[in-house]
């Protein structure tokens, strides 16, 4: 697993890199893979409530989440392609969908499985909203890139930071480190949290001294990199509480050493709300 992570990250790195300081174009690349990360997440995420019982149609779910990333995406560089959709349009796309549902069930021979269907795929669709969404919106508005630097990184140092910790007292400690909720997560221990918590609080100040937080003061950025870093930590067990009930062990196979795409991702469950929260709350420079 380590040495798939170690060919993995570092070109991840390299593409969050790209978004960051390739300006104009590092917009367009953030879409170019924002859309199929929402494709991919809602089928695994469909996939996983079909184990629970709960139908629903994991292709069209996952076309019509993407789709609407793509709409976004297309709205946000419209400076780059010349493509643009009136905004009347876009706010149209969702009421038209449920309408396209409500029809199909209509004309359904079969109504129980439609409804059951409709009614597991509009779930899981919501479920995934805050994960992606949010995160499109403050990138794309001022400070956009700053701002998804700060995001990011503060959020996976608690990962980072929580995963060496973990590994390292594992090893170290006379019978292993101390297990937070072994029920959901048997990986995450207190040693290991505080480790990454350390570690986002680290990224948040060098970040403050270089110039690229997103606010005003040292404190504030230090406020912000710890709630981050809750958020982080609280978004990796919501995710791991799903596959305990779904009975997996990871959301998918599609990242070598890393699993699915909701596996990578789930640190930013709450965070995408939560940063805009903050953002919005207190002064930016």
């Amino acid at each position: 697993m380590f040495r798939y992570r170690a060919i993995s990250f570092p070109l991840l790195l390299g593409i969050f890199a790209a978004m960051i300081f390739w300006q104009p174009w590092g917009r367009g690349l953030f879409f170019l893979l924002a859309v199929p990360a929402v494709y991919f997440a809602t089928k695994e995420l469909l996939e996983m409530l079909e184990k629970l019982g709960v139908p629903g149609w994991k292709q069209t779910g996952a076309a019509l989440a993407a789709a609407g990333m793509l709409c976004y995406g297309a709205w946000e560089c419209r400076d780059l392609t010349g493509f643009t959709i009136p905004p009347a349009t876009m706010a149209a796309c969702l009421p038209l969908v449920l309408l396209g549902i409500l029809f199909t069930l209509l004309l359904a021979r079969n109504h129980a499985t439609v409804l059951t269907g409709a009614v597991g795929t509009l779930g899981g669709m919501a479920l995934l909203l805050p994960l992606i969404f949010p995160i499109a919106g403050i990138y794309c508005g001022t400070g956009g890139g700053r701002n998804l630097l700060f995001l990011v990184l503060a959020t996976k140092a608690m990962d980072t930071g929580g995963y060496i910790a973990g590994m390292s007292t594992h090893k170290l400690l006379p019978g292993g480190n101390h297990k937070i909720v072994p029920s959901i997560s048997p990986g995450k221990s207190y040693e290991g949290t505080a480790g990454g918590l350390l570690l986002s609080l680290l990224v948040g100040w060098l970040l403050w001294r270089g110039g690229l937080s997103p606010f005003a003061g040292m404190t504030t950025t230090l406020g912000a990199a710890f709630l981050l870093a809750w958020g982080s930590f609280a978004g990796d067990l919501t995710e791991s509480a799903m596959k305990r009930a779904c009975n997996i062990k990871d959301s998918g196979h599609l990242l070598p050493g890393m699993g699915g795409v909701l596996d990578v991702l789930d640190s930013f469950l709450y965070n995408g709300y939560l940063f805009a929260f903050l953002l919005a709350a207190f002064p930016q420079q």
